[in-house]
């Protein structure tokens, strides 16, 4: 009977390169009379950031790779995403593997249409990470100045649209107490 042979196959979407162990014997401890006599094994590991994508021949792992390949490039102008189209499949696939990228998953997974742009993608997720930052800070300001805040405020503050929040931020100077803070985000 013969054997049938397995390869092991790391494919390695780490922002920075591989330094990592590329064999069996490297990933343990063992006394110098051992090595010897244990069998090694090499680790293929492929290395995202080095692959030529355009020898892929499937569109969708073709546009995987680049899309991982420019993520690490990426210096945050979105331009560099401009025109950047891929399948929705593929990116849920690359937001689900690029660091930080639950935000954006979420903002893909919202996404109805079924080729997806990037561009587009990566700005409604600065949007929407502005938001939550300009709420947090208005939440731990309103913290300082009127003390506890209910679950109700903090709720409504929460769900506020960035022109509220914008107002709250200016006239916070002027808020008293929770009444105020309802008061003023009624009347916008």
């Amino acid at each position: 009977m013969k054997l049938i042979p397995i390869i092991t196959v790391v494919l390695y979407y780490g922002e920075r390169k591989w330094s990592g162990p590329r064999t069996l014997l490297d990933m343990m401890e063992l006394p110098e009379e051992m090595k010897g006599i244990m069998n090694d094994w090499n680790t293929h590991i492929i290395d995202v950031k080095e692959l030529d994508a355009s020898l892929l021949t499937d569109k969708d792992n073709r546009d995987l790779i680049e899309g991982l390949q420019m993520f690490y490039k990426w210096q945050g102008d979105l331009e560099f995403f401009k025109e950047r189209k891929m399948s929705r499949d593929t990116a849920i696939v690359l937001a689900s593997l690029v660091d930080k990228g639950e935000e954006l998953l979420k903002i893909v997974r919202k996404e109805e249409k079924e080729e997806i742009d990037m561009c587009e993608s990566i700005d409604n997720f600065r949007k929407k990470a502005v938001q939550e930052g300009m709420c947090l800070t208005i939440l731990k300001q309103l913290n300082k100045k009127v003390g506890y805040l209910s679950s109700e405020v903090v709720t409504m503050i929460e769900n506020s649209s960035r022109e509220q929040l914008e107002k709250l931020a200016v006239e916070i100077v002027s808020i008293k107490d929770e009444h105020d803070i309802f008061v003023l985000l009624q009347s916008y």
